[in-house]
Formats: structure tokens, C-alpha cells, sequence
């Protein structure tokens, strides 16, 4: 079962997304980005290689990276694409890698949306990691429910387009996954769901 090594590191729009220590050589670093589609490609530092892309339209998308730490990382890596868009980035230890499994246009009711999060198929050996995005403002959250752990949401008072929400899920949260805005309506919503994978047993 992937371990988290360290809390999360976050950021929203272009700067430094920094872990508060180095990682450990041979942790797998996982970078989650969600927010405008047409740069989101470049919105990662170098060295990662994208593991999947998903979106609602050519506005709105999200992404998921991957990269294996080696000695001498700093854990503090430079992140610009001069346009909205939001990161986590995850150390996790005992990992093998990132497996895609659902992503696209998320279910929308005025402010409300909803998206399906399927059951893991590796034995209860992986993590959900899941993202959502919209077109504007406001920003988003998921609703509370067991087995489901929100890492990063676009604080309400941001002003800039293409908000994000962050989170990871257990077992127990499979199914639907449910949230709103933090006032308004909600403009092509893009989800994307991945599963880490635990390293094989020795």
C-alpha cells in the first residue's frame, strides 16, 4: 500500500511548489494540476512525465505527473504557465506507479456536481487521487463523507478563473463523488480520477 510521506505541498498559479523536506531518494512524486487546458501541458516542473489528461472542453482540464526522487532534490520545484491553474504535489513511499480511471466532464446541477469514482482493482494496495476544475469563479469543494480526504480547494476569496479542488479517497468514499461551489454556478466542470499503485510485494 503507498505510504504518504509528507503532508502535501500546494500552489495556485505560476511560483514554487515546495514539500517541507527533500524527498527521499526512490519515493514517487505525484503532481496533480488542474485549471486552464491550453497550457496546463507545461503547468509541471521538469522531469516529470504525465501519467494522464483529461477535460470538460479546451478551457478547462486536468492532469496528473509522476516522477521517481533521486538524491539531491530539493522538493522545491518552479512551476509557470502564466495563466490560472492549481497544483498538489505528494511523496509516497512503497509506490509502483499511477493507473487512470475515469475522467472528462463532470455531472452538473446549478452549483452542485458529481462525478463516479469506480472501485480499485488491486486488492486494497492503492490510492485514489482525485481533481476537479471549472470554467470561473467561485471556487469548489467536496462534500464530507468517509474515506475521503480533501487536500487543497482554491480559497473562496480568489478572484482569478478556473478554481480546483484536490483529494484522495479510500475504499469507502467509491461511488458517487459530490460538492458544489462556494456561491454560483458551476461552467464545464473537468474531473479526473487515478489510482496509485503499491509497489509489488517482496
Amino acid at each position: 500500500m503507498p505510504v504518504l510521506v509528507q503532508p502535501p505541498a500546494t500552489l495556485r498559479n505560476d511560483g514554487n511548489i515546495a514539500l517541507s523536506t527533500p524527498p527521499t531518494p526512490g519515493s514517487l512524486l505525484v503532481l496533480v494540476t488542474g485549471g486552464f487546458f491550453g497550457s496546463l501541458g507545461s503547468y509541471r516542473p521538469q522531469g516529470f512525465i504525465r501519467a494522464a489528461a483529461w477535460k470538460s472542453n479546451d478551457n478547462n482540464g486536468v492532469m496528473f505527473w509522476i516522477r521517481r526522487a533521486v538524491a539531491g532534490d530539493s522538493g522545491s520545484y518552479d512551476m509557470s504557465a502564466s495563466d490560472n491553474q492549481g497544483a498538489v504535489l505528494y511523496e509516497y513511499a512503497d509506490a509502483s506507479g499511477l493507473f487512470p480511471v475515469n475522467g472528462g466532464g463532470a455531472a452538473e446541477d446549478g452549483h452542485l456536481f458529481s462525478f463516479y469514482a469506480p472501485p480499485e482493482p488491486f486488492d486494497g494496495k492503492a490510492v485514489g487521487m482525485i481533481v476537479l476544475t471549472h470554467d470561473t469563479t467561485p471556487g469548489l469543494y467536496f462534500y464530507p463523507r468517509p474515506g475521503l480526504t480533501q487536500d487543497y480547494m482554491t480559497p473562496p476569496s480568489d478572484s482569478l478563473n478556473h478554481p480546483s479542488v484536490f483529494g484522495r479517497i479510500t475504499p469507502e468514499a467509491v461511488g458517487a463523488i459530490t460538492g458544489e461551489t462556494t456561491g454560483g454556478g458551476l461552467n464545464n466542470s473537468a474531473f479526473g480520477m487515478a489510482y496509485l499503485v503499491g509497489a509489488p510485494a517482496a
